[in-house]
């Protein structure tokens, strides 16, 4: 079931592209650096028990068991720090992927060059899995979107 109806089918004017259930609405950390686009892996911040509310950041580059999901439907430019940020954990959205081309069938994996990014593997790894690749696509510099049947893995 769709989260929204889109008009726009090439998914500009900041009309992410999702088919999905599980989306959250959680709050960016006011002390990171820089917007959340539509297609950031994001993880949750490690607690503390004065930890009130729960905060999420971009996801980093070194492997962790706190990735949350994606970012959609962010408005054009992103979500500042400290703002409200849709996170769809489980469903069929683009991902923001590294400079690293794409098989559809492989995993997508937390990149471990360039944060807030996932890249593609042809094994799972524990704790860095975060879906299954649906479309092969030739990224060769820096960052692009592709398809991914998310749910962590």
């Amino acid at each position: 079931m769709p989260v929204n109806q889109l008009t726009n089918f090439s998914g500009e004017e900041n009309e992410s592209q999702t088919i999905g259930h599980f989306e959250l609405i959680c709050q960016y950390d006011s002390s990171q650096s820089g917007n959340l686009v539509n297609g950031t892996l994001v993880a949750i911040e490690s607690l503390s028990s004065s930890t009130s509310p729960i905060l999420i950041k971009k996801a980093t580059t070194s492997p962790d068991f706190y990735m949350l999901g994606v970012v959609v439907n962010a408005p054009t430019g992103g979500v500042a720090p400290g703002g409200a940020v849709e996170v769809l954990t489980h469903g069929v959205v683009q991902c923001l992927f590294d400079a690293n081309n794409t098989t559809a069938g492989h995993l997508a994996l937390q990149s471990s060059t360039t944060a807030g990014c996932l890249t593609d593997s042809s094994t799972a790894t524990l704790g860095k899995t975060m879906g299954t690749i649906l479309q092969s696509v030739t990224i060769s510099s820096g960052t692009a979107l592709v398809w991914v049947l998310v749910g962590k893995m």
